[in-house]
């Protein structure tokens, strides 16, 4: 099998290696957000995502346990109901299908089954759920209807625990379903196309073994993604609809919070017309083939030093900017105050009155920092104020 040359829109490279066979080359078109292969382009389905919600969970007004907000993260149980941790409340809820609550657990404390902090993330596993109790605490287990088991520090290689992203040239991955994963969907990140600037891309494992890529829209959310097997093919397209932020993907429906105009948050299920192709290798089926090896390391302590430098810097340019710009942060990162050097790029994907996301890259796609300010803005399971660099 001869290489093969994947293109982006400013550069090309060669892929090798096995899974090559099967990967379609991705790029990510700056900007749009949008992830496609470079040949062979109408042979990739478009899952068309449903007008409505299936599920929506949450009210503009009503009992205490119906209104939410922050959401740490939300996903279904194995009866088909469906969990939410609420960031302002850390209380597990229970909700129906309907939207309609059940049931709720855990409270608020230092003591076995209680929560300091509601930062999630909420993973199920063996007819169990685990509950992260803030960024470096452990995980409490709980049985599926509230009784609590033990809690367990769970830190993989390299000293990250079970919820910290970790960083690929031009890739970040949020790591909930990727537990155990890491060498498998490092290989087939190793066969896509690099991106040479800030159209950087996250990623995302599906409850079901399958990867998700897509690149950050500058609301913040991410909107089309592109669904891989784990040998790196593209088995179909999915455009979210605006706003929606992605947490939880199944085989024939989505999860993930809302807001409306009005800024009150939900959750929703919206199920999408795309049929997972029979021949579709899930995770499962080479991770064993694949050994555990540590997360690695691509930027020199240099590059890292002056990322979190400049990212002191943007800090300090917000809040300077911040009253003669209408009390809001800046969105614009051309309308701050702060000079970044060349072969590094700023990007500011949301911000508002309550704070801003950031993401500081070295231009070479070794290393990049992601930083956010207000509990509204926080990346899943960090808190604000928290920088990752990678």
């Amino acid at each position: 099998m001869s290489d093969r040359t994947l293109c982006g829109p400013m550069s090309c490279v060669v892929s090798k290696g096995a899974l090559s066979m099967a990967v379609t080359a991705l790029v990510a078109a700056c900007g749009s957000g949008d992830v496609r292969p470079d040949d062979a382009a109408d042979s990739v389905p478009e899952w068309v995502v449903s007008d409505s919600a299936s599920t929506t969970i949450g009210k503009v007004e009503g009992s205490a346990p119906q209104l939410l907000n922050r959401v740490a993260d939300a996903t279904e149980l194995p009866d088909g109901t469906i969990a939410v941790l609420n960031g302002d409340d850390p209380r597990v809820r229970i909700f129906d299908r309907s939207g309609e609550y059940l049931r709720g657990f855990v409270s608020t404390g230092q003591g076995p089954g209680e929560l300091t902090r509601g930062d999630g993330p909420l993973l199920v596993r063996d007819s169990t759920l685990l509950i992260a109790d803030g960024y470096n605490r452990p995980m409490h287990r709980f049985g599926l209807f509230g009784e609590y088991i033990d809690q367990q520090k769970l830190i993989l290689g390299g000293g990250r625990y079970p919820w910290t992203a970790w960083y690929e040239p031009g890739f970040l991955i949020w790591p909930h379903h990727a537990l155990g994963f890491e060498p498998a969907v490092r290989e087939v990140l190793g066969g896509l196309a690099p991106v040479d600037s800030l159209s950087f891309r996250q990623v995302r494992v599906s409850q079901t073994g399958l990867i998700w890529i897509g690149a950050l829209g500058r609301s913040g959310t991410t909107s089309a993604w592109s669904v891989l097997d784990a040998t790196g093919q593209v088995l179909g397209r999915v455009r979210l609809p605006e706003g929606f932020d992605l947490l939880e993907m199944y085989d024939s429906r989505v999860l993930g919070t809302w807001r409306d105009v009005d800024g009150v948050e939900f959750v929703r299920t919206y199920e999408f017309a795309g049929e997972i192709p029979p021949h579709a290798v899930r995770l499962e089926a080479v991770a064993h083939e694949l050994a555990r090896a540590p997360i690695r390391r691509t930027a020199t302590d240099s590059v890292l030093g002056r990322l979190r430098q400049l990212s002191r810097d943007v800090i300090r340019a917000q809040e300077l900017a911040y009253p003669g710009n209408g009390l809001r942060y800046v969105s614009d990162a051309a309308d701050l105050a702060i000079e970044v050097p060349d072969g590094f790029e700023l990007l500011i994907p949301s911000a508002d009155e309550r704070g801003f996301r950031m993401i500081l890259s070295h231009g070479s796609g070794s290393a990049a920092c992601f930083l956010a300010i207000g509990e509204q803005h926080a990346y899943p399971g960090v808190p604000s104020g928290t920088s990752m660099c990678y």
